[in-house]
């Protein structure tokens, strides 16, 4: 993600057939469940962290490891993703394609902004 604030990274530990890290990161923006960028809401004492489960590098698009031979080139690694709560900043659009309801509660700021919670990826 660009404009990460930080990141703080272990790897899981054992044989997997996927290799996977585990890393906590600080985004300042998130992907909604409509493909739109949304403005994460942060502060200087309080910031939003997240677990982020991504593949190895070097791993993504290889095959899995540990199979029977004759399956083993037919499978490959692949990163999923999944979509969480997050605050974010209300910008007064709604995207009439969504297929699922969302929370609209309001959160108002010192700031001025609106901020409500959506799902981000």
């Amino acid at each position: 993600y660009p404009g990460l604030l930080g990141k703080f990274c272990c790897r899981m530990s054992g044989p997997s057939c996927c290799p996977s890290t585990l890393e906590m990161v600080e985004p300042q923006g998130g992907i909604n469940q409509d493909g739109m960028l949304v403005e994460l809401y942060s502060e200087i004492q309080n910031t939003q962290r997240f677990y982020e489960l991504s593949c190895r590098a070097g791993v993504e698009g290889k095959p899995c490891r540990f199979l029977d031979r004759r399956l083993h080139n037919q499978s490959k690694c692949v990163q999923k993703y999944s979509y969480t709560y997050a605050i974010v900043r209300d910008d007064g659009t709604e995207s009439s394609a969504r297929s699922a309801p969302r929370p609209q509660q309001l959160f108002p700021s010192a700031t001025g902004y609106k901020w409500r919670l959506d799902y981000i990826r």
